[in-house]
Formats: structure tokens, sequence, C-alpha cells
């Protein structure tokens, strides 16, 4: 759902500065005021869409909610790292 209100928020945003950039392209050239507008405007749907997916991607973290998770938490890490420490055998 936040998805969706951010991406429309965004869209608003953008609608409205394609349409003052299209104010200022009719008053110098009339006939280019439909065309750009039109590309702006569909320019801003997919950067809406992709703004919007970023700043709503869940971020990954670590949670280890019992013992057991923790150990097997655990036991990946070790099998991810590059160096094993070997403990030494004892004399």
């Amino acid at each position: 759902m936040s998805l969706l209100i951010v991406y429309v928020a965004l869209m608003i945003t953008g609608d409205l500065v394609a349409y003052a950039i299209g104010l200022v392209i009719e008053q110098n050239i009339p006939a280019a005021s439909l065309p750009s507008f039109l590309a702006m405007y569909f320019v801003f749907l997919w950067v809406a869409w992709v703004i919007a997916v970023r700043i709503t991607q869940p971020r990954a973290r670590l949670q280890i909610t019992s013992s057991t998770s923790r150990r097997a938490g655990l036991a990946a890490l070790r099998r991810l790292t590059i160096f094993r420490v070997r403990p030494v055998d004892a004399p």
C-alpha cells in the first residue's frame, strides 16, 4: 500500500512539473508544447515508478528469534567466511 501512495505522490509532483514546463514552452513555441508535455508525462510515469520502488524497498536485516535459528545463523556465517580459524591442538 505504501508503494502505491508514494507512487501517486511522486506522479502528482511530476505532473505539476511537466505542466509548468509545458506552459513555459507554450508561451515560446506553441506547436511544441503538446509533444513536449506528453513526452515529459510518460517519462515521469517511469521515473516515479522507479523512485517509488527504491523508496519502499524493504531493508535486509538479520533477525534471530530463537536459539535454534541463532545456531543456524552462526553456522551459515561460518560457512561464508573466507578465512577459517582452526583450533590448535594442545600438546
